[in-house]
């Protein structure tokens, strides 16, 4: 019976656990069945690769709120302080329109001081900027002759300015055929 099971074993390819479990039992009569098994021929059998091990992922290091504390910084205030500058420009031409611009989306305010430059000059300068200050979200007054304030979006004008002075289309009164 014995050995109808082995060839059974042997060809279903469990041998090798046959062996195996013989060899554990560790008795005399086990000894004479690994003898008799090794002169037999073996055909291999692909077996199933064995199950690979889950690696544990650590969790990370909780973070000790006293010393988080202290390196919180308040980056508005930071930011607040480095974008708080106001530019003045005295335009020579046209093209220092484009810098003035460039300032506006640095969110630097601009105040233009038109009164060195040609009349005409001037209008192409507003218009140019003003319409960069609106896309770009800003404001924009009058602060006196000649003399206009441009804001970036972060930036509010606040002051005694009077509402009909507002907005800049009746401002440009003055650079009109005249």
């Amino acid at each position: 019976m014995a050995k109808i099971m082995d060839k059974i074993y042997n060809i279903i390819g469990m041998s090798d656990e046959y062996e195996e479990f013989v060899e554990s039992v560790e008795t005399p009569k086990a000894a004479t069945v690994k003898q008799h098994n090794q002169a037999r021929t073996v055909i291999p059998v692909q077996t199933t690769p064995p199950p690979q091990e889950e690696k544990e992922i650590p969790f990370p290091p909780r973070r000790n709120p006293e010393r988080s504390a202290a390196s919180v910084v308040n980056l508005s205030a930071e930011r607040q302080k480095k974008e708080h500058k106001v530019v003045v420009i005295v335009p020579k031409a046209f093209e220092d329109a484009m810098g003035i611009v460039d300032h506006l989306k640095d969110r630097r305010q601009v105040v233009l001081n038109l009164e060195k430059i040609d009349k005409e000059m001037a209008r192409w300068i507003i218009h140019f900027v003003s319409g960069a200050t609106y896309a770009l979200g800003g404001s924009q007054e009058k602060v006196g002759t000649n003399i206009f304030i441009f804001a970036p979006s972060n930036i509010d004008i606040i002051g005694d300015i009077k509402k009909e002075d507002s907005p800049l289309r009746a401002t440009l009164s003055w650079m009109t055929n005249g």
